[in-house]
């Protein structure tokens, strides 16, 4: 993880709490799409539970260039809401 990813996710975790997941259990429940093709391996995943919190993610991981997975139901069949490669 680079040290750009770290700070954002110091800073997620004083926004969110525990709802910043950071877990090997977690990432494979919340990392992969019903394609079931790629792993998950995503530095975290993010529940916010309000729209300011839904900006200040967008904010940090802007400022930090960390990328976005949004996910909804992760029932798509494209990949889309695959967390590859070290996204949020």
């Amino acid at each position: 993880m680079t040290a750009h990813a770290h700070a954002a996710l110091e800073q997620l975790t004083d926004l969110l709490g525990n709802r910043l997941l950071t877990d090997q259990e977690s990432a494979e429940r919340y990392g992969v799409d019903w394609t079931k093709v790629w792993a998950p391996a995503p530095s975290a995943i993010a529940l916010p539970e309000t729209i300011d919190e839904v900006q200040q993610i967008v904010e940090i991981a802007n400022d930090h260039g960390l990328h976005l997975v949004p996910s909804g139901g992760r029932t798509g069949l494209s990949a889309g809401a695959v967390a590859a490669n070290g996204e949020l």
